[in-house]
């Protein structure tokens, strides 16, 4: 009787699934706490570092990006410029690529420096607009409205009310995620969290170039130049937050199970964005004409 061979393609176990060759595109999948390859590891469990990961997540991340982190977080050195860009554009125009780009294992992440470039970039541009619009209606406003200590106390008024906005908006949504929202493991992280709010607000980047827009509709209506300035912001810098609470709700999507503790965090969320920056607003103005007022 010849001897049987078992086919040289197959394992022991391929009948019922059991050692199948993982598919194709699972060839490359690594670990985003230390980067191990998992290719194959249908376990759950990085075998380098022992940390827990999703392997469908990772797929799929994959198949979006070739690459599991954020590009700004990415440790290979690459160009500032290049990492500025590709981290823009996922935040902005990729809400797949950017629910997964974030593990629940600690990791490093430049999220801070991020957020901290994006509140300058946003408050540079909106000085120059609001540099160029005043300079060219600044006719409009009598000298002598204005005294040098309200001039000051509008300026700082300016600059504490966009870093406060986009700061509370940042870490509100990130605590409203946190407790309302566990990740894909079923467990709550602060810090995926808190580095996507961080991302997203890549969105107030948007507020500069609405502003202009907004500013020739308004004035025709109000000829009032302050007015008109006020007015073309907020309604800019709403439009840019509600921008980002969609990012965010898609991400919610992705990343969770449906549950009435993801609908309460979409809507405290919408509430977030709206509200936020006239509250800030006004506890700033309020703040910074106290302290005038008291030592000036």
């Amino acid at each position: 009787m010849p001897e049987m061979v078992q086919p040289a393609n197959k394992t022991p176990g391929d009948e019922e699934g059991v050692g199948a060759a993982p598919p194709a595109q699972d060839e490359e999948i690594h670990c985003s706490y230390c980067n191990y390859n998992l290719s194959g590891n249908l376990s759950g469990r990085c075998p380098e570092c022992g940390s827990l990961f999703h392997r469908e997540s990772l797929i799929a991340a994959q198949d979006a990006n070739r690459v599991t982190l954020i590009p700004w977080d990415d440790p290979e050195e690459k160009p500032l410029g290049h990492r500025l860009k590709e981290t823009l554009r996922i935040s902005l125009f990729n809400t797949e690529r950017f629910a997964l780009a974030f593990g629940v294992q600690p990791q490093r992440s430049r999220a801070a420096s991020f957020l901290v470039l994006i509140m300058l970039a946003v408050l540079v541009s909106l000085a120059a607009i609001a540099y160029g619009w005043f300079g060219v209606f600044g006719d409009a406003i009598s000298p002598t409205q204005v005294t040098t200590e309200e001039l000051i106390a509008s300026l700082i008024t300016f600059v504490v009310t966009i870093i406060g906005s986009i700061a509370t908006t940042t870490l509100l949504a990130a605590a409203v995620l946190w407790l309302l929202c566990p990740h894909y493991d079923g467990r709550l992280h602060f810090r995926p969290w808190l580095s996507m709010s961080a991302y997203g607000s890549a969105h107030y980047l948007l507020v500069a170039a609405g502003l202009p827009v907004l500013l020739a509709a308004l004035y025709p209506m109000v000829l009032d130049a302050p007015a008109a300035f006020m007015g073309a912001l907020l309604a800019s810098w709403t439009g840019c937050g509600l921008l980002n609470f969609c990012t965010l709700t898609a991400v919610v999507r992705r990343r969770c199970q449906a549950a009435g503790g993801q609908r309460l965090a979409v809507v405290a969320l919408a509430a977030i964005v709206i509200l936020a920056p006239p509250v800030v607003a006004v506890f700033s103005a309020l703040g910074i004409g106290l302290i005038m007022f008291l030592f000036l």
